[in-house]
């Protein structure tokens, strides 16, 4: 449908050409024919209308507007985007109205689908997501090349079974949760759940497809498209060539040997003991504490000595971890952040070459790298490899650390982080005291959940 366009214009005649029903809120290339070299401005209203004559800003059903020059051969292509309903395309040439065309949004393309499979990994908890379905070109593209303007995210979420999954989109940083970036119309990826099984075997996947859209209220990330699937529907180890029936075989046989063998080994303990002390009581001896100590028995009267009494580790004093003999507290510090890099470090690569492939750590350092300088910090030096340093910051700061972590153990690695910069650029005018690596340590707790090790080699 054209609308009439003003008896002003000049030679070659105004005119619109593109589809009669784009999708809702997708970009599509639309052509504005016209007298060669001339400039002209185009603003689209939400609604069927008349274009005004005036072109005034400030009418409250804009939604666009957007300028342009025609070429040589009175041709120029613009990508326009429309809210759902009708909208109207206005060419104004000198303020002019010239064309004019009243278009009428189609349904969205978008559509997602999702297929899961459980991972034998060192956790054992992990998911593995295919993610796939069709995205539409980001909204008001700048370039007609549909390959490369078609961006979008898929968020997957894992939630107990009986649970709802949500309409909007969660929050990428939320535990059990994981994204990845796709920059193609028909596109295919994996996403990883790191310890998505480890509340429940039983747990319901819901993904999410977001990208620009525009509507009525103007332009935004919105949720194009949703699926879910239950773990009764992930694909089986058969399927994805993990062995199946046979190896489950295979399974159950070493499993009944385990049972046997500690049964095995739990009767000869048994017979053991039994036999050590038909032994002690044909001696008539009476078995001894280490360190010469008598052992209280029913018909001893021998009071048993009271060892030390216990120590809070609350306590602001207590020294729950010790420091080697004559051992700098810096290096102690950088003890702790070894043993909470250990921790973490093959599953949190895991995640980093799923999502960002085989160059990874550069990936990762251009993250840091920008998040830097964002923040109003000098460029920070690159990690060449996954150090123990590497992984605390991974923790700390990028987004794939949340999928191991929570944000009280974030804060703690945030906080370690300091204390890792301090000990590896020691300040002479201000020295790391004990409180500082028994705080280091104390922290180390808070990010893994486990007690400080304990370490043979402290004084």
């Amino acid at each position: 449908m054209f609308l009439a366009a003003s008896a002003t214009a000049v030679a070659a005649p105004w005119r619109w050409s593109g589809p009669a029903r784009p999708p809702a809120g997708e970009s599509v290339t639309y052509t504005l024919r016209g007298p060669p070299g001339r400039a002209y401005v185009v603003v689209v209203f939400a609604g069927a209308r008349a274009c005004p004559h005036d072109n005034l800003p400030g009418d409250p059903a804009q939604t666009l507007d957007t300028r342009g020059l025609l070429a040589d051969g009175g041709a120029d292509t613009r990508q326009l985007s429309f809210g759902e309903g009708r909208s109207t395309i206005c060419a104004y040439d000198d303020g002019r109205v010239v064309a004019g065309r009243v278009i009428r949004a189609g349904p969205r393309r978008d559509r997602l689908h999702i297929k899961a499979s459980s991972e034998q990994s060192s956790a054992a908890y992990d998911a593995v997501v295919t993610a796939t379905g069709y995205v539409g070109r980001a909204v008001d593209s700048l370039y007609a090349d549909a390959a490369s303007q078609h961006l979008g995210t898929v968020t997957v979420v894992a939630i107990p079974p009986n649970s709802r999954c949500r309409k909007t989109r969660p929050a990428q940083r939320a535990t059990r949760t994981n994204y990845a970036v796709v920059g193609g119309a028909h596109f295919s990826v994996d996403v990883t759940l790191v310890n998505a099984f480890e509340a429940s075997r039983s747990q319901r996947l819901c993904g999410y497809l977001t990208a620009q859209r525009r509507t009525r209220g103007g332009v935004g990330e919105r949720t194009v498209a949703r699926a879910q699937i239950s773990s009764a529907q992930f694909e089986s180890d058969d399927a994805t060539g993990g062995g199946g029936p046979q190896r489950d075989a295979v399974l159950r046989v070493v499993a009944a040997w385990l049972v046997f063998v500690g049964l095995a080994l739990g009767i000869v303990a048994i017979a053991r003991r039994v036999m050590a002390r038909g032994e002690l009581g044909s001696r008539g001896g009476v078995p001894s504490l280490p360190g010469g100590r008598p052992q209280a028995g029913r018909g001893d009267h021998t009071v048993p000595v009271a060892g030390p009494p216990e120590v809070d580790a609350s306590s602001p004093g207590y020294e729950f971890v010790q420091r080697r003999r004559d051992e700098e507290v810096g290096f102690a510090i950088q003890r702790a952040v070894g043993a909470a890099a250990d921790v973490y470090r093959d599953r949190l690569r895991v995640i980093l070459e799923r999502q960002d492939g085989p160059e990874w750590l550069d990936a990762f350092n251009r993250r840091r790298r920008v998040d830097m300088l964002a923040k109003g910090h000098g460029p920070p030096a690159s990690y060449g490899s996954f150090e123990p340093r590497a992984v605390l910051n991974c923790l700390a700061y990028d987004l794939a650390g949340l999928q191991l972590i929570d944000l009280a153990a974030v804060d703690a690695a945030r906080s370690l982080c300091g204390l890792a910069n301090a000990a590896h650029h020691p300040d002479p005018d201000k020295p790391l005291t004990d409180a500082d690596y028994q705080r280091a340590w104390r922290l180390y707790s808070q990010i893994t959940g486990y007690a400080a090790p304990f370490d043979s080699h402290r004084g």
